[in-house]
């Protein structure tokens, strides 16, 4: 008898409803059970399930839209969860990326890299979207948890500026992103920005406790200038005053609020070269304590915090002014420590020591290096791959995964949306989500899914005994163990790159060298009185050298591409003779060399 799971049961449940007003919170986990239904009957652990080949959903999948409020809850839920995940998918959207050079089909490794690390620098991550796979052995099944991250640069990345292609932000909004959760998205800083300001506001508070060494001695010069406005000359003149009569027990001087940058610099320098600096302190304070005259300690004296808060100054004695630059140093720190943000999930994933799963990856991991490690890429495609394998050992992109099992969708196609119909068979979706194909949460969970299915397709081809899992690829599982990360071991660490003729860019192979023996440039010397190349003509005279694709380089220039590969590469005086015997126009003004010798003739070593 042949049973088929003919709908789903789907039991959907939300926490953080907003009851009051019916509408739900826009912080909202959405937890979805999907159970297969057999000729009216659940599916569970049984023998009509399992005498069939499921196309089975995932068990449970849960859904979280994440902004800066709801982030340290989230952080903390990755932590727990990536210690058990058997994978991590990602993906991300970003504001651009045009790029200002056209890729070539017979770019070097190197040149391809270059024209998409200036793509990476120059525009910003607005999404990342983040799956964890979690095998589950009672239930034989995965346990997708997804996490749809909003991004937004940090308050303390001051010089952050990128650009925006006004089409890519058509296109994302046309996605249904919410600009509005963009600008409250979760901070974030690259790791060398982090060390750098760490050690800023060490260099600071040492410099602070140092004041105490310059009690009493001669004041540096001031360097006030007198011609300024009448209101900040006025200003300076009453700060000096207050900071002569400030001690034991005066009350702060309170300064006038939202003062511009030029005056806030002026009562800092007013107050650094005053011969009782080691006994004043200047401080932020909140506005509503101000108005009401009532002095209080620190509150927001991070690196950014002198901006439209009120300031005031006032005394204090030597161990008051050891314990405030202590409170300032702790602030400081912990105000870096929120900023670094999503960051830190960059090292959850690494100390869980579980692959990194993307589709089309190449981009998506320059920009998580550019914005999470450091803003400006390495040099070299070298470079990149060494640093890559330091935070993400072990990598997959499905496109790669794909297009090498001669996998595609109904179109022949291995893009994400026709693969996740293909392998998800339409069933694996998180009902009920606002968010669909090109948010950053759902492409990750997309990207899967097709892992897992595809992980399931090796090992069903590995395998010669696969009766109790059933002859066709499941989704997800199978009613037998979960699929060894090991099938997919030829593949890892490789990531696809489009409209070329090398198969994927290697992150283990550090200088890698396509094999480009059998490509010559071909060009007519002169472009104006020789006839343009005639490529039908070319393809005439080496036709007896089996199949030939030629890539126009222009007018006058071109790629020869000899694919037979039972022959050897031929030579440039063979295809001269050939070009010569054909009768082809203008073979006297043809010039014909290897690739190697075009691109030695460029300058380009590799």
């Amino acid at each position: 008898m042949t049973y088929k799971c003919r709908a789903l049961q789907v039991i959907l449940g939300l926490s953080g409803f907003a009851t009051s007003s019916g509408v739900t919170s826009m912080y909202q986990n959405h937890v979805f059970s999907f159970i297969p239904v057999i000729n009216g009957l659940p599916c569970g652990r049984s023998s009509h399930c399992n005498s069939i080949s499921p196309r089975r959903a995932v068990v449970q999948s849960q859904y979280e839209e994440v902004s800066r409020l709801s982030f340290p809850d989230v952080l903390e839920k990755i932590r727990s969860i990536g210690k058990e995940a058997a994978f991590f998918s990602l993906d991300t959207e970003f504001t651009g990326y045009r790029q200002e050079e056209r890729d070539e089909y017979f770019d070097t490794v190197q040149e391809r890299y270059l024209k998409k690390k200036r793509v990476a620098e120059r525009y910003l991550l607005v999404q990342m979207g983040l799956s964890a796979f979690v095998w589950d052995k009672a239930l034989e099944d995965y346990k997708a948890f997804t996490w749809n991250i909003h991004l937004y640069p940090s308050k303390l990345q001051s010089e952050r500026i990128f650009s925006c292609d006004a089409s890519s932000l058509s296109f994302l909004r046309s996605h249904n992103l919410d600009f509005n959760l963009w600008v409250d998205g979760v901070p974030f800083l690259a790791i060398d920005q982090e060390a750098s300001l760490r050690k800023q506001v060490e260099d600071q508070a040492e410099w602070d406790l140092k004041a105490n060494a310059y009690a009493g001695k001669k004041p540096a010069r001031s360097n006030f200038d007198p011609n300024a406005d009448a209101e900040t000359v006025e200003l300076h003149r009453q700060l000096k005053e207050a900071l002569d009569k400030l001690g034991p027990g005066a009350e702060p001087f309170l300064l006038p609020q939202n003062l511009s940058w030029f005056r806030k610099k002026m009562v800092q320098n007013t107050i650094g070269r005053h011969p009782r600096k080691a006994n004043l302190w200047l401080e932020v304070i909140d506005p509503p304590a101000a108005e009401a005259g009532a002095g209080v300690g620190p509150t927001s004296t991070s690196l950014s915090a002198y901006n439209l808060e009120q300031l005031q100054v006032r005394y204090v004695d030597t161990e008051e002014r050891i314990k405030c630059v202590q409170a300032k140093k702790s602030q400081a720190l912990t105000d870096i420590e929120e900023a670094a943000g999503a960051m830190r999930i960059l090292k959850v994933i690494k100390d869980s020591g579980r692959p990194l799963v993307g589709h089309n990856f190449f981009l998506d991991l320059l920009f998580l290096y550019t914005h999470f490690v450091k803003p400006t890429l390495p040099d070299t495609a070298m470079g990149f791959k060494a640093k890559v394998q330091h935070f993400f050992p072990s990598i997959y992109d499905t496109k790669v995964l794909a297009k090498s099992l001669g996998v595609t969708d109904e179109h022949g196609d291995t893009n994400l949306a026709g693969l996740y119909r293909k392998e998800g068979g339409g069933r694996v979706a998180l009902e009920g989500v606002t968010g669909a194909a090109h948010e950053a949460g759902h492409d990750a969970f997309m990207t899967g899914v097709i892992f897992s299915s595809l992980l399931r397709r090796i090992k069903a081809k590995l395998s010669e005994n696969i009766s109790d899992c059933g002859t066709s690829p499941s989704p997800l599982s199978s009613p037998c163990s979960m699929p060894s990360l090991a099938y997919a071991e030829n593949w890892s660490n490789k990531v696809f790159m489009r409209l070329t003729d090398v198969e994927s860019f290697e992150l283990r192979n550090f200088k890698q060298i396509p094999d480009r023996t059998r490509v010559f440039h071909v060009r007519t010397r002169c472009s104006g009185a020789l006839p343009h190349l005639q490529h039908h003509q070319l393809r005439r005279a080496f036709s007896s050298l089996g199949s030939v694709q030629i890539k126009a380089l222009g007018k006058h220039e071109a790629y020869v591409v000899f694919h037979d590969i039972t022959r050897p590469p031929p030579e440039v005086s063979e295809l001269k003779e050939l070009v010569s015997s054909s009768g082809a126009e203008a073979d006297e003004g043809l010039e014909i060399v290897t690739y190697e010798e075009r691109r030695v003739a460029l300058g380009i070593l590799w």
